[in-house]
């Protein structure tokens, strides 16, 4: 899950670094097209690996003023009990997950001037209700 975040992050950084003029916010940012469309293509290279294609039926990002949210969307159905377990299992990731996010927050802010405000990770089951949603 690390290895998402940080290639994702790193997408959102090369972004940031490649934009002419300063946006005001980290929508802003994202919503133009050529970072969109990076970041949409990230996403896709990363999909197309068997290990992520198999765990995930799609991840989806949304900038919203200086929240960033990442939706991941499991493609496996699970039971009521293996719900539970997994978001038990997410939860607990939380904690470690912390210190990475607030290092990329800082990541983001020295390369364009703006912090985000919130990361946000949604995590959905195959017929898409929220499993667990953890926010930094």
């Amino acid at each position: 899950m690390t290895k998402v975040l940080t290639r994702i992050v790193t997408v959102l950084l090369a972004c940031i670094m490649l934009t002419a003029c300063a946006p005001k916010d980290l929508e802003s940012l994202m919503n133009q097209s050529d970072n969109k469309k990076q970041l949409d293509e990230q996403i896709e290279q990363l999909m197309s690996n068997p290990t992520y294609k198999n765990m995930f039926k799609d991840i989806k990002w949304e900038a919203k003023g200086n929240d960033l949210t990442y939706a991941y969307y499991y493609a496996q159905e699970f039971s009521e009990d293996q719900l539970a377990q997994i978001k038990s299992n997410l939860e607990a990731q939380g904690d470690s997950l912390k210190t990475t996010v607030e290092s990329l927050k800082k990541q983001i802010e020295d390369s364009v001037g703006i912090r985000p405000d919130s990361i946000t990770y949604v995590y959905y089951d195959s017929a898409d209700k929220e499993i667990a949603k953890l926010s930094y």
